[in-house]
C-alpha cells in the first residue's frame, strides 16, 4: 500500500463526515484477506487439517440460518457417540446424513471434543476434523471452533469475508501505547523488543507479527490523515487513536515491533458469529453477508457508546 509510507505532517480530515472513498474501502479488504490468510496460516501450523466440508444445498435440511439455528437447538440429540479408534471426543453420524470426525491427543482431547460437538450442531455440514498439534489448544474459540469453516474459505470467500468496510481484527492501541516505553533507538527489527511478552497462535508466526507491523503503520497514517474514518475502520473511540498523531516514524517502529501482543480476532470468544458469518461467506447469500457486516458495526457502535460512557 503505497498510502503507508506517507509521513507528511497531520491534515485537516477532509472525510468529517466519515464516509469511505473507495480507495480506502480497498485497502480495508486488502488488511482484511491478509488477516485472513494469516489466521489459515496459523490454523495449518497447530497442525489443525479439515476437507469435506460442504456447505447445505439450498433448500435442504439445513439449507438456511433458521434452519441451523434449530439445528443447534437440538444439538444434545443430535449427537451419536463415539467413532471407534476416534480417540478423546471423536464423533460420528450427522443431524442430516453428515459425517464428521475429530482426532485428539492427551490433554488437548477435552477441547478437541467441544469442536466436533460445535461442528455437529451444524446442520448438513460434512467435516473432518484432526487436530494433533497442542499449540491448537492457544488459539481463541472464534479460530478454533470453526476451524474447519476458516480452512474451508475459496478464493471466492475471502473476498466476500473481507470486503467488509470495517476492520475484522482488533488492534489494542491503548494498550500498545502504555506497554511499549522504550526510545526509539531500542527498535529491532530482527528479534522485538527486549521482554516482549509471548504471542499466541495465531499472531504469534512471522506473518502474524508482520501483519499487526502493517496494521500499526495503518493506523498512524489514518489517524494523521482522516481521523474520524479512522475511528470508523478500527472500530474504536477517536481519542483511542489522537495520540497516534503525534508520532514520529522512528516511536511508530517501536510500537509496530511489539504489535503482535496487541492483536486479535474481533469477537474472539464469541464463535458463533464467526460460524454465521462464515457461513454466509462461502455460501455468498447477499444478504447473510451484509447481515453479519451490520451486526458487528451495531456491536462496535455499543462497544464505542460504552466506552465514551466510561470516560
Amino acid at each position: 500500500m503505497a498510502t503507508l509510507e506517507n509521513t507528511a505532517a497531520p491534515r485537516r480530515d477532509a472525510r468529517a463526515g466519515g464516509a469511505l472513498d473507495a480507495e480506502t474501502q480497498r485497502q480495508v479488504a486488502e488488511l482484511n484477506l491478509r488477516g485472513i490468510e494469516v489466521i489459515q496460516a496459523g490454523l495449518a501450523a497447530c497442525g489443525v487439517v479439515a476437507a469435506a466440508v460442504d456447505p447445505p444445498e439450498s433448500g435442504a435440511a439445513g439449507g438456511g440460518p433458521a434452519c441451523r439455528r434449530a439445528e443447534r437447538r437440538r444439538r444434545p440429540g443430535a449427537l451419536r457417540g463415539g467413532a471407534p479408534g476416534s480417540g478423546v471426543g471423536g464423533l460420528s453420524g450427522g443431524p442430516s446424513g453428515g459425517t464428521w470426525a475429530a482426532r485428539t491427543d492427551g490433554a488437548a482431547g477435552v477441547g478437541r471434543a467441544r469442536t466436533a460437538r460445535v461442528m455437529a450442531a451444524r446442520a448438513g455440514l460434512a467435516v473432518t476434523l484432526a487436530v494433533p498439534g497442542r499449540e491448537a489448544a492457544q488459539l481463541p474459540d472464534a479460530i478454533e471452533l470453526p476451524a474447519a469453516d476458516w480452512l474451508a474459505l475459496d478464493a471466492g470467500a475471502h473476498e466476500r469475508l473481507a470486503a467488509c468496510p470495517y476492520l475484522l481484527f482488533e488492534l489494542d492501541v491503548a494498550g500498545l501505547l502504555a506497554a511499549v516505553s522504550v526510545p526509539p533507538q531500542a527498535v529491532q527489527e530482527a528479534r522485538g523488543l527486549p521482554g516482549e511478552p509471548a504471542v499466541a497462535p495465531p499472531f504469534g508466526s512471522a506473518e502474524g507479527r508482520g501483519f499487526a507491523r502493517l496494521l500499526v503503520h495503518y493506523a498512524w497514517h489514518l489517524a494523521r490523515s482522516s481521523p474520524t474514518v479512522a475511528a470508523f475502520v478500527f472500530g474504536t473511540p477517536q481519542s483511542v487513536l489522537e495520540p497516534l498523531r503525534t508520532l514520529g516514524l522512528a516511536r511508530v517502529e517501536t510500537l509496530a515491533a511489539a504489535a503482535g501482543s496487541a492483536l486479535r480476532l474481533r469477537w474472539d470468544r464469541e464463535p458463533m458469529i464467526w460460524m454465521d458469518w462464515l457461513y454466509a461467506a462461502r455460501t455468498g447469500e447477499p444478504a447473510a453477508l451484509w447481515a453479519a457486516q451490520l451486526r458487528g458495526l451495531q456491536r462496535i457502535a455499543g462497544e464505542c457508546r460504552e466506552a465514551a460512557r466510561s470516560t
